[in-house]
């Protein structure tokens, strides 16, 4: 292999160490994998300083190697000081190893003149040839020369030196070391910042200074201004960054600090503190049923009351689905005023409606005191109101679910939950607000009794609930501007009707096809009576029960397959028989203001206990 390298005008040496690894045939054993000797039996070990290991010998035939290319020459010098040299193709061995033998080959050069003309050159060239078991190890490293130039006096040989920047001898490998230009502060050639890099040196100005920095330049000039405007403005930056987050942080603790303060002044207010002493004086029942939200807990429920959550809307209160963190669905009631002088009262209700136990009036679950105004919290019933039936339909007068026998049905069993919160539970409650979308104070439900007195008794109840029955026989709503105006409400209107002996003029279709004649007629006559301007002549809820029951063991034949059918009703066309549908609809009742708060239902024939969500 040669190793010439033309650079031109620059000699070129090759470092004349050369690795060999060795490529042993698979019969052979490396001196690695000997361990009682290294050399073969009989054989010599060394050579000069070398040990030689088998399949190394020593001598040329003398069958101590493996085979002649393993064959080490012993050349015994003829100085007595000197050992003897291991030669191996006549190259000096300086090491064998497991898998390597270092030898040492001669140099090569090319001198040029600074023409270009060849001086002289001298090649050194080693062949291991095909079936040499050894190879060129990339260990060898080949190190070139270079900056070579003529002696001036003319004599054979060349001179070297190192680059700028450098010193030492660059006749040996990494003989020429790097100049360190700014070790001495006193001889360095910068002004003020000095920069060592190989092979050379940067020299640069401080803050505050501008210039080249170096001494043979333009130095360092001093700026007319020394202050840190970069340091100073991100110092800057982030003093003012922690502040504002100091600030927000601040705010938002004085904020959540204020609004528990807040909350905890209006669960005093609302009477927090009396329904605690009440619920811990209790011994068990409804009171310890009875939970007191958070106000957070029903803002999470109801999704901050988004308007997708409204249930109903009235002029006193909203009501809200919600979803309790334990997945329960409740009705959630928020009013809009409350009288402060009757708190007291009002947590005295909520121990009672919490006490009250009917399978047709909605379990009152709890209230929230935390708010400005409290929050009643309810049993979440999911089917609709009656009024969505009655009125929200398409098509006939009616839903066509709604038979004359589940009106009568729906009208007894409402009946039946008002006159229990009247006499049998354990304090009387007025409900105040009979209707069937609940929103007490609604024009067309509301007592006229109220407009003079101010106030609402039980016979207010009995009112609200003969205009529901109105609702039931005609399927108008309780207040229509295209009536008149002395019969707009539709108390007013039955009451003028039947005056007049024109009933069935506004009976609801279905009711005239399927209702029994005895039957429509008394519920007409019980309405009315339950309308009576005068409270003291109305009936009490008791007596309606009592009155509605008499009525569901009648005669069941509607009119329209007998021969009663008065003479002043037309049949409009042919009508088809509705089959009933299996699901009922409820009647809801529910108060508005913070007395007699509780909800009304009635059940399905096919289940014990259907309840169905009232509106607000």
């Amino acid at each position: 292999m040669h190793h010439n390298i033309n650079l031109a005008g620059v000699f070129l040496q090759l470092v004349a160490s050369i690795i060999l690894p060795v490529l042993s045939p698979a019969t052979a054993q490396t001196p690695s994998a000997t361990t009682a000797a290294v050399t073969k039996p009989g054989c010599p070990q060394k050579c000069g300083n070398l040990t030689v290991p088998y399949p190394f010998g020593v001598g040329l035939g003398s069958g101590c190697a493996l085979n002649p290319s393993f064959e080490i020459k012993c050349n015994k010098s003829s100085s007595t000081n000197n050992p003897p040299t291991p030669l191996i193709w006549n190259l000096k061995v300086y090491d064998i190893s497991d898998s390597e033998v270092r030898v040492s080959t001669s140099v090569s050069g090319i001198c040029y003149t600074p023409t270009g003309a060849v001086l002289g050159q001298f090649l050194s060239r080693t062949d291991l040839g095909k079936s040499s078991p050894y190879t060129f190890s990339d260990r060898n490293k080949f190190t070139v020369i270079g900056h070579c130039v003529d002696m001036d006096n003319g004599t054979g040989g060349y001179r070297c030196k190192c680059d700028h920047g450098y010193q030492g001898n660059p006749y040996i490998p990494h003989g020429c070391q790097d100049v360190n230009e700014c070790e001495n502060p006193n001889e360095n050639p910068c002004v003020k910042i000095c920069t060592n890099t190989p092979g050379s040196y940067t020299c640069s100005s401080p803050d505050g200074y501008t210039g080249d920095g170096r001494k043979n330049g333009h130095g360092c000039v001093e700026t007319h201004s020394n202050f840190p405007w970069i340091k100073f403005s991100i110092g800057l930056g982030i003093g003012l960054l922690s502040l504002v987050v100091a600030v927000a942080w601040l705010y938002l603790f004085v904020k959540k600090r204020k609004l528990v303060k807040l909350r905890e002044k209006f669960f005093q207010q609302n009477g927090g503190l009396i329904l605690k002493q009440r619920m811990a004086a209790s011994d068990g029942g409804g009171v310890e049923a009875a939970k007191i939200f958070t106000a957070e807990e029903l803002k999470k429920a109801t999704n901050n009351y988004s308007n997708d959550r409204e249930l109903g809307r009235g002029g006193n209160c909203v009501v809200y689905k919600g979803i309790l963190h334990d997945n329960r669905i409740v009705a959630i009631k928020k009013s809009k005023t409350m009288d402060e002088r009757k708190i007291e009262e009002f947590i005295n209700e909520v121990v009672i409606l919490t006490q009250i136990n009917h399978r047709n009036v909605v379990k009152l679950m709890g209230c929230c005191l935390e708010a400005e105004v409290p929050l009643l919290v309810y049993e979440y019933i999911s089917h609709g109101t009656l009024y969505d039936h009655i009125h929200k339909h398409d098509g006939s007068s009616s839903s066509s679910w709604l038979s004359w026998q589940n009106r009568l049905r729906i009208a007894t069993e409402t009946a039946g939950a008002l006159a229990y919160l009247h006499s049998s539970a354990a304090i009387p409650v007025f409900h105040r607000d009979v209707k069937r979308t609940l929103v007490q104070g609604t024009i067309g439900y509301l007592d006229p009794e109220y407009y003079r007195t101010g106030e609402l008794t039980e016979k207010s109840d009995v009112y609200s609930f003969g205009v529901v029955l109105c609702e039931l026989l005609t399927g108008m709503k309780p207040v229509s501007k295209e009536r008149n105006e002395e019969d707009a409400g539709l108390a007013a209107h039955v009451v003028l009707s039947m005056n007049k002996n024109q009933l069935f003029k506004i009976l609801d279709r279905q009711v005239l096809r399927e209702g029994a004649m005895e039957q429509v007629v008394s519920v007409a006559e019980l309405a009315k009576k339950c309308l009576h301007k005068n409270g003291e002549d109305r009936p009490t809820m008791k007596e309606v029960v009592m009155g509605l029951e008499r009525l569901k063991k009648l005669n069941k034949e509607p009119w329209s397959h007998g021969s009663h059918v008065p003479h002043d009703v037309t049949m409009v066309g042919q009508m088809n028989a509705l089959d009933e549908a299996s699901d009922l609809y409820t009647l809801q009742l529910n108060s508005t203001t913070f007395t007699s708060e509780y909800s009304v239902q009635y059940t399905s024939p096919n289940d014990s206990n259907t309840t169905f969500l009232h509106e607000a």
